[in-house]
């Protein structure tokens, strides 16, 4: 998410690093290197302009320039503009109203996105309807149906041959059984006057509190003119970004903020209902700032590990124990938590760390492959291998080999990855750990 222009911001703030002073030249050159990366993230023009005025007019106006790094005075200048950019009075998603209305172009993932909502919702312990509205695509309604089912919450059960407003009808006199009815609208692949005359329609029958908009990372500034057609027929609330995983420039993020006056509400990180998360300028600033995510990556080890086992894994790495069972544990959460490149992508400094690496070097792809070989050799080990690596021969590493379909090499290069990890998990032992292990 956002890497390419991570990573150009990166380079402008490395060519300060040395300096003894941030300069007015130095100022200069930065803007105009940050004009062009936000211009090659396909941030609209007149959003570049703004936010390079102020820079400029934070970075003149900075009293501290003599007792700070450039480098780091400039990262901070940007990031409370970035911060100010992305921020808006109405920023939060309004969990407490009753009816949600997605609107948006076909295949925006407006449909997924009302999924995600409700997973939102569900997670806030409210019971969630969901309606489709689309008559005119049959596998539109059949799709938020199995969305619906996947993350255990109702949809309006389909009856052929009905009328926008007869489906309507009928989700809202089941609608006292629900804390949150989201409707998903029909979805065209142009603007045209018959969609906006039934949207508005539908505003003026269910008289919805939060109507959101879905834009297509991948639409770029196209997303901005879209929307200012659906604001003008109604009154959107806010944006939701999909498919912001697949894009890594942050145009569109920044362009329909602004040029919009609307909050970005939601962003759609992956296909999976589950992956979304709430719209925080502070950490979106963070990650284009290559200052990665640690509140997420706190977050996402929360839901997939609980705090008995968090605490039994503590005790024992303080004693120095760590069997293969504990690496295949602690792969697995990995891979709950979104895999390797899910994880790697929130650490601090990761950005950096890609650019520096030679093409193949750092392939996601390959090492999540990688994870579910290793995963296969430890499942094809008895429970004894497992806990005591030691007792494995040959003969025993060629029938793990077998039932893994994979090499004895491949046995051997995880064995040594394990005994790696042993090694630093008994100098880590060695450390003092208040309030965890027995007391006396």
């Amino acid at each position: 998410m956002f890497d390419s222009l991570a990573q150009r911001f990166s380079q402008v703030f490395s060519r300060l690093r040395g300096k003894g002073a941030l300069s007015e030249a130095e100022v200069e050159q930065s803007l105009r290197e940050i004009r062009i990366a936000l211009l090659e993230a396909d941030v609209a023009l007149a959003v570049v302009k703004d936010f390079v005025q102020g820079v400029r007019e934070k970075a003149v106006g900075e009293k501290l320039i003599k007792n700070i790094r450039p480098d780091q005075l400039m990262i901070k200048i940007v990031h409370q503009q970035l911060v100010e950019s992305l921020s808006h009075p109405l920023q939060d998603l309004n969990l407490k109203n009753k009816i949600f209305l997605l609107v948006g172009l076909q295949a925006s993932g407006k449909t997924t996105m009302c999924a995600k909502l409700a997973y939102l919702l569900k997670e806030q312990g409210k019971k969630v309807l969901l309606v489709s509205l689309d008559i005119y695509r049959p596998a539109a309604r059949q799709q938020l149906e199995i969305l619906s089912k996947s993350i255990q919450v109702d949809s309006l059960e389909i009856i052929s041959d009905q009328s926008v407003n007869q489906i309507i009808q009928q989700a809202l006199q089941i609608s006292k059984n629900y804390d949150a009815v989201i409707f998903d609208t029909a979805g065209r692949v142009h603007l045209d006057d018959q969609m906006m005359k039934e949207l508005v329609g539908v505003q003026k029958t269910i008289q919805a509190g939060e109507i959101l908009f879905v834009a297509d990372a991948l639409m770029g500034q196209s997303a901005v003119e879209i929307a200012k057609a659906f604001k003008e027929v109604v009154p959107v609330s806010g944006i939701c970004l999909s498919r912001i995983d697949a894009e890594s420039r942050a145009g569109v993020a920044l362009s329909v903020r602004k040029a919009l006056d609307l909050p970005i509400k939601l962003m759609g990180v992956g296909e999976k209902p589950d992956q979304v998360l709430q719209f925080d300028p502070q950490r979106i600033a963070g990650r284009i700032l290559d200052q990665g995510d640690v509140v997420e990556l706190v977050e996402k080890a929360a839901k997939v590990i609980d705090e008995k086992e968090q605490q039994r894994q503590l005790v024992r790495l303080q004693k120095g124990i760590f069997t293969l069972e504990d690496l295949a544990l602690q792969l697995g959460s990995l891979n709950k938590m979104g895999g390797i490149k899910s994880v790697l992508n929130l650490l601090p400094g990761i950005g950096q760390v890609k650019s520096q690496l030679k093409e193949g070097e750092f392939d996601e792809k390959v090492a999540g492959a990688s994870f579910k070989k290793e995963m296969a050799i430890i499942s094809s080990m008895t429970v004894k291998e497992r806990r005591s690596p030691a007792i494995l021969n040959g003969s025993r590493k060629q029938r793990i080999a077998r039932g893994s379909g994979t090499s004895v090499q491949a046995v051997n290069q995880l064995l040594q990855k394990y005994e790696q990890m042993h090694k630093m998990i008994k100098q880590f032992s060695k450390m003092k750990f208040p309030g965890v292990g027995p007391k006396n």
